[in-house]
């Protein structure tokens, strides 16, 4: 099973000076993720595909196009949301009446998406988060200097299925994290945390490079260093990762980053490829 995590970079698409119209970027960016023949997609900065792709995706969180179902809020206008999409098995969202859950919290709309697919004999939760920069206590105008307080309360409302020390259940977190310990001071510390947070869930980072494949010229303090780069720029930086519970991360490859002109027309992130292989 080929996942694939990628932020479509709806919110600035216009900065890159590569697509004409909204409608424009839409459409390139659905095909793109269509040419990259995934199965599970984990989306930030997302809207709803189109009409008439070359390989429509069969299934998405939210399902539909209503432009409100695909909002994140609180914050500036943000008409795009975290998502879920498939090209080759059924999605479903989580929890469903059969599973007899008392219903989760949403802190922000649109942060988070939940879902489900089919994994060998059973089922694989499947959650695509974005840290929204956050823009509380700030003034009209003023730059948001914090990710990790609204990521941190997304966490906190994911808690219940994803630590996978109490549920057991087999979990794929990814998505756009900004939060690295690639950064300097004040950041890396509270950004850290947002790491060990994840790992104190039982999830495995399973994007990392080998340790005889480093990332060049990488700023992390790390030894060793582990980060591949999934951000483009001048800083070889990873924005974006794949968390997942052990009995998945034991099945997963390397992580590859795809690229190409394509791609680098849509978004200034690079998506993030691994294979987890069935059981």
């Amino acid at each position: 099973m080929r996942l694939i995590t990628w932020n479509l970079n709806r919110a600035t698409w216009q900065q890159r000076g590569h697509c004409k119209s909204a409608d424009e970027h839409q459409r390139r960016a659905w095909e793109e993720l269509g040419a990259l023949g995934v199965d599970v997609a984990f989306l930030q900065e997302a809207m709803p595909p189109p009409l008439e792709l070359s390989r429509p995706p069969l299934a998405t969180l939210p399902a539909g196009v209503e432009r409100e179902d695909w909002r994140s809020l609180p914050g500036p206008s943000r008409w795009w949301c975290s998502a879920l999409a498939t090209w080759t098995r059924d999605l479903a969202p989580f929890p469903t009446e059969a599973d007899a859950l008392e219903p989760l919290e949403e802190t922000h709309k649109g942060a988070y998406r939940l879902g489900q697919v089919p994994f060998g004999e059973g089922r694989l939760i499947v959650a695509s988060i974005y840290a929204l920069w956050d823009y509380a206590g700030l003034r009209k105008g003023e730059k948001p200097r914090y990710s990790e307080t609204s990521l941190h309360r997304t966490l906190s409302d994911l808690t219940p299925i994803i630590d996978v020390h109490r549920t057991a259940f087999s979990v794929v977190v990814a998505g756009d994290f900004n939060a690295s310990t690639q950064f300097g001071r004040p950041d890396r510390e509270p950004y850290g945390l947002i790491h060990a947070r994840l790992r104190s869930l039982g999830l495995v980072n399973v994007t990392v490079s080998a340790s005889d494949d480093r990332l060049e010229n990488c700023i992390c303090a790390d030894d060793p260093c582990e980060h591949v780069r999934s951000l483009e720029g001048p800083t070889p930086y990873q924005d974006d990762y794949i968390y997942a519970s052990p009995d998945i991360a034991e099945r997963t490859t390397r992580v590859t980053v795809e690229r190409s002109p394509g791609i680098e027309a849509v978004s200034d992130h690079f998506p993030l490829v691994v294979e987890v292989e069935p059981t």
